[in-house]
């Protein structure tokens, strides 16, 4: 007994004899390499803004991209990272059915009800109006200086445009953009980031540019070739680099990666065989020459490259996550008397249009971060290892819509871990092209989509 004790004695000690000479294992020291991130802006839509779960609100700001790298560059000599804040306790974000309302609070997962009354974990949210944040200083104009630059839903073009500023409430175009401060009056975002002398750019162009026409089926506007791209993008890399910036950029990931456009299954169409002759049958009273098998079968889409104008949905097609599902599963739409529309779908020649156009669009980011000195974060290969599957901190990530704990409930934008997991790529490419020492972001630290 008395040995025991003995030896419990000597294990006590051992940390005080020790402790004179234990090794501390810390890393090396922050250190900016060839940067200077004294002041460190960002610009960029959705994604990098923090927009998360459908909508914009102060949590998601504070967890954006752009905010966690920018809190990560502190420790190596950058300045305060100032935001536009969303007030506290609201989200504000924009209905995809805008002719119901205008705007949409943040998704929550919840149960909800379908149009057979059967009840489901989904993603539940508010559809508002202007008069739902009255009393509210949602609308109010920011006064504080800003570095953060990124407004949702906006593109590379309107980083350029005068009235981008210009008070929502009296035609201003972009409700986000209208609460930073600054006003139209020949203001553009590119003149209040100059107004900002930065010295280190955290950018995702294009994002927007692609989402915008995606998540609308391709409908709308065309998407700008990648020459024109190319252009707008190095007058105002020209612009911003003039005295001596510099910065990092990411590359665009392909809508095969993003749950927004996988997650509702092209050929979820199941038939008995009756039921699939009877379909041929009436397809063909109209003229229409569809095969409809016994199993799984591709939904009815409108497109206009076909003879017909219609055909069944392929497994290389998407259904974007807008897709009204109750009309689906009630009242037949894509089987039956009506078809899919198209700014529910991106099919065969709008993803071939739009793969090119990404294609170009990555091509010029990486030929102009060479160009400008700036470091490239490869987002288009990081989503397709993500859509494989990755494993960090012994947490497993995949692009699976909720489950799948990188997206938020929007399908698009990361939520809180996911943004922790890009801001690091940021990082990385960050340390590797300037030589910097910035300590990467801790994802153990953010929530991911909280399930009630």
């Amino acid at each position: 007994m008395k040995r025991c004790i003995i030896r419990y004695c000597l294990l006590l000690a051992l940390p005080a004899i020790l402790g004179g000479c234990a090794a501390k294992l810390e890393g090396p020291a922050p250190d900016p390499g060839r940067a200077d991130f004294s002041k460190t802006i960002a610009f960029g839509g959705t994604s990098m803004s923090g927009m998360q779960d459908g909508a914009l609100s102060a949590e998601g700001q504070a967890n954006s991209i752009a905010a966690l790298v920018a809190k990560q560059l502190l420790e190596a000599g950058a300045g305060s990272f100032l935001q536009a804040r969303i007030p506290d306790g609201l989200s504000l974000g924009l209905n995809p059915y805008p002719w119901e309302t205008p705007y949409q609070s943040k998704s929550r997962l919840g149960d909800r009800a379908d149009c057979n009354g059967e009840v489901s974990l989904g993603p539940v949210k508010e559809t508002l109006t202007e008069n739902d944040f009255a009393g509210t200083s949602i609308w109010n104009r920011a006064t504080a200086p800003i570095n953060d630059f990124t407004v949702p839903a906006s593109g590379l073009w309107d980083l350029t445009r005068t009235d981008i500023g210009d008070d929502h409430m009296n035609g201003g175009p972009s409700v986000f953009a209208s609460r930073l401060p600054f006003s139209g009056a020949g203001r553009s975002l590119l003149d209040e980031m100059l107004t900002a002398t930065p010295t280190f750019v955290v950018a995702w162009p294009g994002m927007d540019d692609v989402w915008n026409w995606a998540s609308k089926g391709g409908t709308g506007s065309p998407l700008p070739s990648p020459a024109a791209f190319r252009a707008k993008l190095d007058s105002i890399l020209q612009a911003l680099t003039a005295d001596g910036a510099k910065g990092v950029m990411a590359t665009i990931p392909d809508v095969g990666n993003i749950p927004f456009f996988t997650t509702i299954p092209p050929r979820a169409l199941e038939l008995t065989q009756g039921a699939a002759d009877s379909l041929n049958d009436f397809y063909a009273l109209g003229g229409f020459d569809l095969d409809f098998q016994a199993g799984a079968n591709g939904f009815v889409v409108a497109d206009t490259t076909t003879a017909d104008g219609i055909r069944q949905l392929t497994n290389e097609d998407h259904l974007l996550l807008t897709v009204p599902l109750d009309s689906m599963k009630c009242f037949y739409l894509g089987v039956l008397f009506t078809v899919i529309p198209d700014r529910c779908s991106l099919i065969g020649n709008e993803l071939a249009a739009l793969r090119s156009t990404v294609s170009g669009y990555n091509a010029a980011i990486i030929d102009l971060a060479g160009q400008y000195d700036f470091a490239v974060a490869d987002m288009a290969t990081y989503y397709g290892t993500l859509n494989s599957g990755i494993r960090f901190d012994a947490v497993d990530f995949t692009t699976e819509f909720a489950s799948g704990g990188f997206f938020s409930l929007d399908g698009f934008g990361p939520n809180p871990k996911g943004a922790g997991l890009i801001a690091n790529q940021f990082i990385a490419a960050i340390n590797d092209h300037f030589g910097a020492v910035i300590p990467m972001v801790q994802i153990d630290d953010l929530n991911g989509v909280l399930f009630p």
